[in-house]
């Protein structure tokens, strides 16, 4: 999980490097996700949502908006999380296993509200 906070531009900047050492030190097959955190916080709020979809978009990644401190999504981001770490240890363990297009990649990293 990738969490940036959705009133702080530094946080959200920092993604990216981030996500580049996620690829040097992780496993190739390693499943992440954005997380934008205190999307409670709408008049605090300089990263919009389109901002953190693209990125994730751009990244092949899954893109959720969570508050914690309201519990907003955040069982649902983990239980995501969870599931989509389960179905690429079985894709990987399947035999015949094809490795997806970008395409493909983008339709699995939908957003959900």
């Amino acid at each position: 999980m990738l969490v940036y906070d959705v009133t702080d531009e530094k946080s959200f900047n920092n993604i990216p490097k981030w996500i580049q050492k996620t690829q040097e030190l992780a496993s190739p097959n390693v499943t992440k996700m954005l997380i934008a955190n205190k999307c409670d916080l709408n008049k605090q709020r300089v990263i919009t949502r389109e901002r953190g979809e693209q990125l994730a978009q751009d990244q092949e990644i899954r893109y959720v908006e969570i508050s914690a401190l309201s519990n907003l999504n955040v069982e649902d981001a983990f239980g995501t999380l969870t599931q989509d770490v389960y179905n690429n240890q079985v894709c990987l363990a399947a035999e015949g296993c094809t490795t997806l297009t970008v395409e493909e990649k983008a339709k699995q990293a939908c957003c959900f509200h």
